[in-house]
């Protein structure tokens, strides 16, 4: 019968302590925080506001608007905000309007080759070749101007090869263009 009423009393207080922590952590009185690595910490102290160049086909001419970011050391981080940035900016001013997001960006070791994975198409069935082409172009002129060392682009839908009926996705592209 002790014994019963110790566990008990046991369980009692192991239960009241966890409580305890729980409303704790709850209500912020305490606060966890999860390790972060050092490398992680250094590359977001090492984050400065940058001033980057975006390029842009509208009406016939190509033009340029300046974009400020937060610049980081990793150039993948770079890219994916640069292009989601490119993204927003066309979609505000009515030059595009579907909302599109980069998935993610990858570099090779060398970084000469970037893969690019978009959450869809940038593009619409309905434009022509030519409409397509230059929202390709203003991608590769915009990573080309802010970060050089990138010499051609894999263009993806989900990680998987992007495809389209007018354009040959299926070798990367020259980060120079073709205009």
């Amino acid at each position: 019968m002790n014994k019963n009423r110790l566990l008990l009393s046991i369980a009692g207080g192991v239960s009241l302590l966890i409580g305890m922590l729980y409303f704790a952590c709850a209500y912020h009185i305490i606060i966890i925080r999860m390790p972060v690595s050092i490398e992680h910490e250094a590359a977001l102290v090492a984050m400065k506001k940058k001033e980057c160049p975006i390029h842009y086909w509208h009406e016939n001419a190509w033009h340029t608007e300046k974009m400020h970011l937060l610049w980081s050391v990793h150039d993948t981080t770079n890219i994916k905000q640069l292009l989601n940035g490119l993204f927003c900016f066309l979609q505000e001013e009515n030059i595009f309007n579907k909302k599109i997001t980069i998935d993610s960006v990858l570099l090779t070791r060398n970084n000469n080759d970037a893969y690019i994975s978009f959450d869809h198409l940038p593009f619409t069935k309905e434009e022509s070749i030519f409409e397509k082409w230059m929202r390709i172009e203003s991608i590769l002129k915009t990573i080309h101007t802010n970060i050089p060392s990138v010499q051609n682009v894999h263009f993806l839908i989900s990680h998987k090869p992007m495809t389209d009926a007018h354009l040959d996705f299926s070798q990367p592209w020259p980060i120079s263009g073709f205009c």
